[in-house]
């Protein structure tokens, strides 16, 4: 039995990060014949989900009550459950995975360890960076530390989580365990092919959560910078609400083309690559450092460009010409509502124009699919499961 242990899993893509993840990786193991249990909270968001067991996907997934509301709407879930529930069935667990390096669940797994003489795999989910604080130095020192160091694979989304990593915890530099495994795609609710021409409906697109940290501010000014100089789309800004949407209204209506830019509802199904697809490129320039953006290789595996910044990485593919960098210089220059060099327009205008060809597109629709298929990244993922000694 294959057990992923998850503070919060729900079986819903509008929750987005880890829980898909999770839940892709679980799909493919269990079509693989193998029994996957996910061992979660009851918690998702700031609600109690009510479930105590259900089967999605054929992968069993098991809630347990967390005693503290207060503690898991801070994203601090202590479940006793899981962990008995770890103990009571460690005689038919061959493989534990993890998502979490800090919190209550490590701790618990930490002190159970000794009874658990099974495998660990680790998905640090970015969340490996250590913040300032004594609390923080000494949690790290207790639990998250030796945690990692007894982790048999640990799962980087890019070259710089490894890096942090290495860097937090201290692992030598040939830690052999440390392996890159980009986010997973689920293509299949995506078109099987992409379309020999676009709509003529020009824009750039957003989509992600409204948030100030996917730097929509950001987007908005480069647009208009843009339009200034003869882009003839528009913007679609598409997802749900994080706190922002009102300033993001606000910047916009003060802009002289808010009548070109749009805010859509959140879309989860397979509508969303159709907005790829018809996108003249995805454009996401994060404040934050958040290693990958699922959704900027789901528009790749649409074959639509994307412009992103260096906060953002994609692994294996960093050098293909469909990604445009805009640099941190010009970021500066946006945030501070200074002039940009006419230049740097052109060559973003220029990148758009050549991804209007369709063989270009098709190029970008084959290559992402080749990498990040959950179908390609399963199989990764299954062949560093069985090089574990002991599964």
């Amino acid at each position: 039995m294959y057990v992923f242990l998850i503070d919060s899993y729900i079986d819903d893509p509008s929750k987005g990060g880890p829980a898909n993840v999770i839940h892709e990786f679980a799909k493919f193991l269990t079509k693989k014949g193998h029994s996957v249990n996910v061992v979660t909270s009851d918690i998702c968001g700031e609600k109690r989900l009510g479930f105590k067991k259900k089967v999605h996907d054929g992968v069993k997934v098991n809630y347990f009550k967390t005693t503290s509301l207060y503690l898991a709407k801070k994203n601090k879930q202590l479940s006793f459950g899981m962990i008995l529930w770890l103990l009571t069935k460690r005689e038919k667990i061959e493989l534990i995975i993890i998502s979490q390096v800090r919190g209550f669940t490590p701790i618990m797994l930490s002190l159970a360890r000794p009874f658990l003489k099974v495998p660990i795999l680790l998905f640090p989910f970015g969340m490996s960076p250590k913040k300032k604080g004594l609390l923080r130095s000494v949690f790290d020192l207790l639990f998250t530390a030796p945690l990692i160091k007894s982790c048999s694979k640990i799962f980087c989304q890019s070259n710089s989580e490894i890096r942090e990593v290495k860097k937090t915890f201290n692992l030598e530099d040939t830690n052999s365990c440390l392996k890159i495994l980009p986010l997973p795609i689920n293509l299949d609710i995506a078109p099987l092919e992409i379309k020999s021409s676009k709509n003529k409906d020009n824009y750039l697109l957003f989509l992600g959560r409204l948030d100030k940290n996917k730097g929509i501010d950001r987007i908005v000014k480069l647009f208009s910078k843009l339009k200034q100089h003869g882009y003839n789309g528009k913007l679609k800004l598409c997802g749900n609400d994080y706190g922002d949407l009102i300033n993001i209204k606000k910047q916009i209506n003060q802009s002289t083309i808010r009548d070109q830019i749009s805010i859509l509802d959140p879309i989860y199904d397979q509508k969303r690559f159709n907005l790829y697809q018809d996108a003249d490129a995805y454009v996401i320039l994060s404040k934050t450092k958040e290693e990958t953006s699922l959704a900027s290789l789901e528009a790749l595996s649409m074959g639509c460009p994307v412009i992103l910044n260096e906060n953002l990485e994609v692994p294996l593919y960093d050098k293909r010409e469909e990604l445009f960098y805009v640099n941190n210089d010009i970021l500066e220059m946006l945030d501070s509502d200074k002039n940009i060099p006419e230049n740097e327009i052109i060559s973003i205008k220029d990148f758009l124009e050549k991804f209007k060809d369709f063989k270009k597109r098709q190029e970008i629709f084959i290559n992402a699919r080749s990498v990040f298929s959950i179908e390609r990244l399963g199989v990764k993922f299954y062949q560093e499961i069985r090089s574990v000694k002991g599964v």
